[in-house]
C-alpha cells in the first residue's frame, strides 16, 4: 500500500509513530508489576510485532495503562498499528475486541469525507489480527470470574458434530483450485459452506457468522449476535471453522481471520 494513497495523518504517523518503543525498554517493563507482553507474527507476511506495557486498575477491571511496541513493519501498516495501540489504551480484555478496524480507519482520517486508506483498509486486515493476540495476552494476566456469566451454558461447536463432504458444495475437479476462482464466487462458496456446516451450530446459542471478504487465500469472517462477545468465537469456534473450510475447500493453506 503506497503512502501517497493514504491520508495526511497516516503519512505523518508512518514517519513518526507515537508509541514506538525498543527491546531494551521492553526488558525494563517486564520487571514491573502487572506488565504484559504480546509477540505476534502477521499472517501471510514476514511482519512481526512485540507489544508490551503495564496494566492499571480501573474499578473492577484491569485495563491497558501504558503500551508501546516495536516491529519490522513500515509504511501505512505501521501507522495503522500505531493508532491501534493508542486506541487500545484504557481497554480491558473484554472491550479490546470491540475496537474495530473501521474505528481505527476513521481515527486516521484527515477529513471526515475522505478515507484514510484505499479500499476501506481491507489490505490491513492481517494487521488487525493483532487485536485478538493482544486480548489473549492480557487475559492471561487477569483472572476474570465467570461465575454467573451467560456464556457458561453456551456450547462451542465440536469437531464430532462435523460430517466432512456430507454435502458437495465445491467440486474441485470441475471448478479448479479454490484460490484461483473469482472473488465473488469465492465469497459465495464460503458462505454456502458456513451455512451448511457452521451457522446452524452457532445459531442454537444466538450467534452467527458471515464471510465478508476473500482475497487470494485470505478469508475474512465476522461474527454476529452472542458470538461477537463470546471468547469462544476467537478460540475454539475459530479452530472449528478453519477445519471445516480447509476441508470443504480442499486447501490447507487457507488463512482464515475475523474482523469481529
Amino acid at each position: 500500500m503506497e503512502l501517497d494513497t493514504c491520508s495526511q495523518k497516516v503519512k505523518e504517523r508512518a514517519l513518526a509513530p507515537k508509541f514506538i518503543g525498543s527491546e531494551h525498554e521492553c526488558d525494563d517493563y517486564l520487571k514491573k508489576k502487572d506488565h504484559f507482553l504480546c509477540h505476534f507474527h502477521f499472517p501471510n507476511s514476514n511482519g512481526e510485532i512485540t507489544v508490551y506495557g503495564q496494566l492499571t486498575t480501573e474499578g473492577q477491571s484491569q485495563v491497558i495503562g501504558e503500551a508501546k511496541f516495536f516491529t519490522n513493519v513500515q509504511g501505512a501498516p505501521l501507522a495503522f498499528l500505531d493508532a491501534m495501540i493508542e486506541l487500545a489504551h484504557k481497554r480491558d480484555s473484554h472491550s479490546l475486541p470491540l475496537l474495530r478496524l473501521k474505528e481505527i480507519e476513521a481515527y486516521l482520517r484527515s477529513r471526515n469525507s475522505e478515507p484514510s486508506f484505499p479500499n476501506d483498509g481491507i489490505q490491513l486486515l492481517r494487521y488487525y489480527e493483532l487485536i485478538h493476540a493482544l486480548k489473549s495476552s492480557i487475559s492471561k494476566k487477569v483472572g476474570y470470574s465467570i461465575q454467573g456469566s451467560p456464556d457458561n451454558d453456551k456450547k462451542s461447536p465440536s469437531i464430532e458434530e462435523y460430517r466432512p463432504h456430507s454435502t458437495l458444495l465445491f467440486n474441485r475437479e470441475k471448478m479448479g483450485e479454490f484460490v484461483l476462482l473469482e472473488t465473488e464466487l469465492k465469497v459465495e462458496i464460503v458462505s454456502d459452506v458456513l451455512t451448511a456446516h457452521v451457522r446452524p451450530l452457532l445459531q442454537r446459542d444466538g450467534g452467527d457468522v458471515e464471510c465478508i471478504h476473500v482475497m487470494e487465500n485470505l478469508v475474512v469472517l465476522i461474527f454476529h449476535g452472542s458470538c461477537g462477545t463470546c471468547g469462544m468465537s476467537l478460540t475454539t469456534t475459530m479452530d472449528f471453522i478453519k477445519k471445516v473450510l480447509r476441508t470443504e475447500l480442499f486447501d490447507t493453506n487457507l488463512d482464515i481471520i475475523t474482523d469481529s
